[in-house]
């Protein structure tokens, strides 16, 4: 008896995949992280020029096409755009989630983000810390001026911020869009008494604003 299946070829791991999960981030010279930097983005240039029609014919109208050589040469849309249209490169059966921006200027952006791009989130993330430190996860403790992940309300940055809580044990001060600084305070006190090193996470004036208290 004869039986078919239907075979698919899948990549176990792509060259940004191998970057983001399993490098150091340290161990390469300025050179070389410029000349990996520009394979990446021209890979993503041309991934999106090939799978999104409205920025192919972003690109076409400013007369260029998918063999540019140069990271500068790459069109970039205006931010506005995001906030009056849903641009796609993927299926929208693909995306895990649409994020959007602060809204600061009245209008929020609006950024699909698929499986893959979050996982990838993730792993820069984790990635970016290596550039502060290493520390085992009860050598240290975060103290984040922000919501946890499951009240950023799909923010974007929010979002990211709250992703540290994976890396290494989290404590969240902002509920409802509220800093609680007494929360923070005690936190830091807290950790502080355990002998860990801290690390607290969020925009530099809150940054700021906690210390002078701390330091009161």
């Amino acid at each position: 008896m004869t039986s078919y299946v239907n075979k698919q070829e899948i990549t176990a791991s792509s060259e940004i995949d191998d970057l983001i999960f399993s490098s150091d981030p340290l161990v390469w010279s300025y050179d070389e992280q410029e000349q990996i930097r520009k394979k990446l983005v021209l890979d993503a240039f041309r991934h999106h020029y090939k799978h999104c029609q409205e920025y192919r014919r972003y690109c076409q109208a400013h007369k260029v096409d998918d063999n540019i050589t140069e990271i500068d040469d790459i069109p970039v849309f205006p931010t506005s755009v995001f906030k009056f249209t849903r641009l796609l490169t993927c299926k929208e059966s693909e995306i895990e989630s649409w994020f959007t921006s602060s809204g600061t200027n009245g209008l929020k952006s609006l950024v699909a983000r698929d499986r893959l791009s979050i996982e990838r989130l993730l792993g820069s993330v984790g990635y970016g810390m290596k550039y502060i430190g290493s520390w085992f996860d009860h050598q240290m403790e975060l103290v984040n001026l922000g919501p946890d992940r499951f009240n950023a309300h799909n923010i974007w940055f929010k979002y990211v911020m709250s992703l540290v809580e994976l890396l290494y044990p989290t404590t969240f001060t902002v509920t409802e869009e509220r800093i609680d600084f007494v929360k923070t305070l005690n936190s830091l006190e807290r950790i502080k008494s355990q002998g860990k090193d801290i690390c607290l996470n969020r925009f530099a004036i809150l940054y700021l604003f906690a210390l002078q208290l701390y330091e009161r």
